[in-house]
């Protein structure tokens, strides 16, 4: 502020004051005082503030202060008021809601502050930042900047330490916000600050699960009475405290206290839901049920949307949990479910509407059950018993219209002057909830019409049409057709001689022939097994599940329905971890349904042995199958015929094909190994030499080891190296681990030894004479077809930056090939275009498609090109790509 001798520095300071800094504070404390009159209800089912949220209350006010503290700035730069006057300015535009402008200011201050002031624009710096949500930095303010300050005023303090508590709280630390909350509680003066903050702890230990202390919390803010609404919440909360911990009598006690109190008269509405909740809770479910009733039926209450959605809802819970009556807990989830509530205000377990769509489809369920059970027993009926009961029926609906008509008759004759009742209120308005004579509901339009055609029936507008000849057209005079259709009949009154018509019966639903009752009882078990699906899947109610799962399979109406109820029981036993009704369920399906997909589906996820039956078409159809793959122009070369075989094997349903066909799939690429050969005699002298010896070896035992000595042909350069021979060898393996007792198991073994590379023995060389013998010849490789020519040695060059190495480098292999090291080649057929673009690609070498082909073939979508071929047009070749990993 400069140098200035006591009486000029006095003179600033007053002329600042009383011009500006004076009405600065007028306007900021008028606007707060606007502000906070607009502070919402308090809404205790989100966790609350300790410094209320800004509103858009006192703006114009905050403005003005805005400006008389900038003009001190301005012109009064000397005063003692200029850090006073940046702390005004923040402050306003905080309330502002002006974060970013605020935050400048404080910062401001602290730079230039120091004492009280300092320790001012530090809270106010967290506050800040607490509104806009910029948790971290707030942490990072209370936590690192205030501990510069070795003197805190122990207000403020309390303040820092109640903002933390908020920060901490935005964040979820529960711990640590309730150290904060225990230090700045019973430091903060303003009691207003220390009620909330003590009501805010409750909640944090709530969160914790801590409902003793939590308890005291509430008591302490119920105690400081600072604010009605505020001490209503923390006298409730004590009550639900109470109720948690299985005190539901002093929570009772405590809920009457508060409907009682006037202080508290617009609550009592919700004292006495919460009161019925207790005694839910507490198992009492008849008082509980009655005191629901009473509270909705009250017509003398206005009960608040959200409090008639929450009984709706208890009265639902009851009936479902406690009386079994779920078509009545359907509709009163209904009710509460339609009720328009902002969901923020409501129970986090509130899934009224998740409830009204499960119990009403158990409804539905159950009446279309009952519906069937019905017309079942009707069609059980003899004719005259049908009769009966169709007279019956038809006396109980006359006697009703009768009844009707005789209400219509006296209202009409009878015209009292009476009070208006509640009762009458409340009925008046139910009857114009579709408007004026029902024009809103399609459904009563369409009854009241019918209704009026029974009475007066379809007549022509024409004279004398009372006349029975001139409705004698009407269709609601049509007798009852012999297959059920509906009946109506006419009787002449005795009294007046007016035709009056007897109530229809439609029969045509009752099902007579075996037919119609077959498909009717399809139809009921249908019903049954969504009924268990439901309860199953949407209710969490097992056990009536399992009840009608076993229905279904009792009745057996049909083969897929019944695997699938089987099927389902097994999942739902397993999930309850029953494994020995599992097994039970399980086995009674596979062996009753094996050719099911659900048989298939169970075997696998218990990791069950099961091979379904192979029917005649499916074994014609492997046949034709086979055929084509042997036979068929399209596969020439070996390795594209080996592929298809061991394709075809795995997915073959009978296990006693698979094998015969892994078989024939390993000498198809053996053969392909041939064509990739480049000394096939080589290759047919060791067959033959290890035939050989095979011949002239004496049986001896299994752990005999010297049986076979593959190192007496160690003269001869080891032939069987490549990818083709090791799928050969890699499905010679398979068949000896999984089908040891197949058929062609012999050849299998021969197959294994030959192709088995010898160990080098340093001192020992086979002497013996080279002997040519026939290898068998239905062990021997079929004649290869040409190979495709090197893409490479074509002329193609790879349009590719960095060449086939940066190329592989680029693949993205599976997971699982960081945990292996393997090297190989796999060879490709390419179709390159003109310019150079692959076109179409095809594995010609084997390797299991375990992922490795599959990552290459990606690596080819995403951007092999080549360099156009100097020939400018579309060729074939082949290319290998080097697999190290």
């Amino acid at each position: 502020m400069g140098c200035a001798s006591p009486l000029k520095q006095s003179w600033y300071d007053f002329t600042a004051y009383y011009n500006t800094f004076y009405n600065a504070k007028q306007y900021y404390a008028e606007g707060v005082k606007l502000n906070q009159r607009q502070v919402p209800d308090l809404n205790t089912a989100t966790f609350i503030r300790i410094h209320t949220r800004p509103t858009a209350g006192g703006q114009e006010q905050f403005e003005q202060s805005i400006e008389r503290g900038a003009s001190i700035l301005r012109n009064h730069e000397n005063s003692k008021y200029v850090n006073p006057a940046l702390l005004i300015i923040g402050k306003s535009y905080f309330h502002r809601s002006e974060y970013f402008s605020a935050l400048e200011k404080f910062q401001e201050l602290q730079a230039i502050a120091s004492g009280r002031e300092l320790q001012k624009a530090i809270l106010w710096q967290a506050r800040t930042y607490l509104e806009m949500s910029a948790y971290d930095q707030g942490l990072r303010t209370v936590e690192v900047d205030s501990e510069y300050i070795a003197n805190w005023d122990r207000e403020l303090l309390a303040e820092i330490y109640a903002v933390r508590a908020q920060l901490y709280v935005a964040v979820e630390d529960w711990n640590n916000a309730s150290i904060a909350l225990h230090r700045a509680a019973g430091e903060l003066s303003d009691r207003r600050l220390r009620t909330r903050a003590y009501f805010l702890h409750g909640q944090v230990l709530e969160e914790m699960e801590n409902s003793i202390q939590a308890l005291a919390a509430y008591k302490l803010a119920a105690d400081a009475g600072t604010d009605y609404s505020l001490e209503f919440n923390a006298l409730r909360k004590q009550a639900e405290m109470s109720r948690r911990s299985g005190n539901y009598d002093q929570a009772i006690r405590i809920y009457r206290s508060i409907e009682r109190d006037d202080k508290f008269f617009d609550y009592r509405l919700e004292m006495r839901y919460e009161i019925a909740r207790t005694y839910q809770e507490k198992g009492e479910s008849d008082e509980a049920r009655k005191l629901y009733a009473n509270l909705l039926h009250n017509r003398f209450d206005n009960l608040p949307a959200i409090t008639r959605a929450k009984a709706y809802f208890g009265l639902a819970e009851i009936y479902r949990d406690n009386l079994n009556s779920f078509t009545m807990a359907a509709a009163y989830f209904d009710s509460a479910a339609s009720m328009r509530i902002d969901a923020e205000l409501l129970p986090a377990k509130f899934n009224a509407g998740e409830q009204a769509a499960s119990f009403g489809e158990y409804a539905t369920l159950k009446r279309e059950i009952g519906k069937i059970d019905s017309l079942m027993h009707l069609s059980a009926l003899s004719p005259a018993e049908l009769d009966s009961v169709v007279a019956e029926i038809r006396n109980r609906l006359l006697a009703e219209q009768e009844q009707q008509a005789r209400g219509v008759s006296r209202g009409s004759e009878r015209v009292v002057v009476r009070d208006i009742s509640p009762d009458d209120v409340i009925d008046a308005a139910e009857s114009i909830e579709f408007g004026f004579l029902n024009v809103k509901s399609r459904q009563l339009l369409t009854d009241a019409s019918l209704q009026f055609q029974a009475i007066w029936g379809d007549r022509p507008l024409a004279d004398n049409w009372r006349r029975r000849a001139a409705v004698s057209g009407s269709r609601f005079d049509q007798p009852m057709l012999s297959n059920g259709a509906v009946q109506e009949s006419m009787v002449v009154n005795g009294e007046n001689g007016e035709v009056e018509q007897l109530p229809g019966i439609d029969l045509s639903e009752i099902p007579f022939t075996e037919s119609e009752k077959r498909e009717m009882a399809h139809k009921k078990e249908n019903l049954r097994y969504r009924l268990a699906n439901l309860f199953f899947l949407n209710l969490d109610m097992p056990d009536s599940a399992k009840v009608y799962y076993e229905k279904v399979i009792q009745q057996d109406v049909s083969p897929e329905l019944t695997s699938r109820a089987l099927y389902s029981i097994t999942e739902l036993e397993l999930l309850e971890g029953n494994r020995e009704e599992a097994d039970y369920w399980s086995e009674r399906l596979i062996h009753d349904f094996p050719e099911s997909v659900y048989s298939e589906r169970i075997a696998d996820r218990m990791n069950i042995t099961h091979s379904r039956p192979v029917s005649p078409d499916e074994q014609q159809n492997a046949k034709y199958r086979y055929s084509y793959i042997m036979q068929s122009d399209t596969l020439s070369r070996s390795a594209e015929k080996a592929m298809e075989l061991q394709e075809m094997a795995m997915k073959s349903a009978s296990e006693a094909q698979r094998p015969l066909l892994l078989f024939e799939a390993a000498r198809q690429y053996m053969a392909a190994a041939m064509e990739e050969s480049e000394n096939r005699e080589l290759v047919s002298a060791w067959l033959n030499k290890t035939q050989q010896r095979e011949r002239r070896l004496p049986p001896v035992a299994d752990d005999d080891t010297t049986a076979i000595d593959p190192d007496s042909v160690i003269e001869l350069e080891y032939p069987f190296e490549g990818a083709y021979w090791d799928s050969t060898r890699s499905v010679l393996n398979y068949i000896s681990s999984n089908y040891p007792s197949s058929q062609v198991m012999n050849q299998v073994e021969i197959l294994l030894r030959s192709l088995q590379k010898p160990e080098q023995k340093e001192d020992e060389m086979a002497t013996e004479e080279f002997v040519t013998e026939p290898f068998p010849e239905e062990l021997m490789p079929r004649d290869p077809a040409p190979d495709p020519a090197d893409c490479f040695e074509m002329g193609f060059e790879m349009d590719y930056e960095g060449g086939m190495e940066a190329f592989m480098n680029s693949v993205r292999y599976p997971e699982w090939t960081e945990e292996v090291s393997m090297k190989g080649e796999i060879t490709y057929f390419l179709e390159i275009d003109a310019d150079g673009s692959v076109n179409s690609y095809e594995q010609i070498s084997r390797m299991d498609r375990t992922g490795i082909p599959q990552a290459i073939e990606e690596a080819i979508d995403r951007g092999l090109r080549f360099y156009p071929h100097p020939e400018r047009r579309k060729l074939n070749c082949s290319i290998t790509f080097p697999v190290e990993l």
